[in-house]
């Protein structure tokens, strides 16, 4: 068990989380084991001492957590009723013998033939959200995916911890947003620069993946840093245009609340390549 459990978690939590995933992992049945760590995983920040209402990881002293086995019991009892509706409606619509395929892969490289793919639907990492390996590390101590944390960090889409350090971008409407970052804070500017530098990886293998009469659909949201507009959307569209995608269709529409940043313009954006 890695040390950082014992930084997060209570005593009597980090007991009651071990003993549901020790059951969980006895399960023969390999659908009933994963479904029930799915559960497990869910319930794990409000079982911890994890500020709620902060989505960089900090403790939160007054926190009152909430009991893994009170918590366990209650959220999986939600999926199981939810995939209950999931599945009758595949039986009513008669999908129920749909053929699906789930690959854990890089989206900068797959495995997947050139041109197999009629349409991607996609909603990418957001520039500057937040560091997603920091943000998902109470459930990877417990599965023990990663014993060190910032070597983990480095596989992630748009990370400051990249080995690449550079602020240099292919698109010129990102190099122009880079060099007003990179003027109040050169940090701000690696993390942006190697986010769009990511992103074009993405949508280079898009375009490799993609059937010639195929689609791409984004859900892509700008945001402002440092007084900096982050136009992602606007970026983005450059570098599907440079790679021969025309635009179809695009949806702007503003969400009302957002925990960090608090308001965003939200751009769903549909491609035809």
């Amino acid at each position: 068990m890695h040390e950082k459990i014992d930084y997060w978690f209570t005593p009597e939590n980090k007991f009651k989380i071990a003993f549901l995933y020790d059951v969980i992992l006895s399960k023969s049945d390999k659908t009933i084991r994963e479904f029930l760590l799915v559960s497990l995983s869910h319930i794990l920040k409000n079982c911890s001492r994890w500020l709620q209402s902060s989505t960089k990881p900090q403790i939160d002293p007054d926190k009152e957590s909430q009991d893994p086995f009170v918590a366990f019991k209650k959220h999986t009892q939600q999926m199981i009723k939810k995939n209950e509706e999931f599945f009758n409606q595949l039986i009513a619509d008669s999908y129920i013998q749909t053929k699906c395929e789930i690959k854990l892969e890089d989206a900068r490289s797959t495995s997947l033939e050139k041109e197999s793919v009629s349409a991607i639907i996609t909603s990418p990492p957001y520039v500057t959200s937040y560091e997603y390996a920091d943000i998902h590390q109470l459930t990877s101590y417990w599965y023990e995916y990663i014993t060190d944390l910032k070597e983990f960090r480095k596989n992630f889409i748009g990370t400051f911890y990249s080995l690449n350090q550079s602020t240099d971008v292919e698109s010129p409407l990102a190099q122009r947003i880079i060099n007003k970052l990179k003027n109040k804070d050169s940090r701000t500017a690696k993390e942006v620069a190697n986010y769009f530098n990511d992103m074009n990886s993405v949508l280079q293998e898009m375009h490799r993946v993609l059937k010639s009469e195929g689609y791409v659909c984004l859900v892509v949201g700008n945001t402002t840093m440092l007084n900096v507009k982050i136009k992602s959307a606007e970026v983005l569209a450059d570098y599907l245009e440079s790679l021969n995608f025309s635009i179809v269709q695009t949806i702007k529409r503003k969400i009302p609340y957002k925990l960090i940043p608090t308001i965003r313009d939200k751009i769903k954006i549909k491609y035809y390549r």
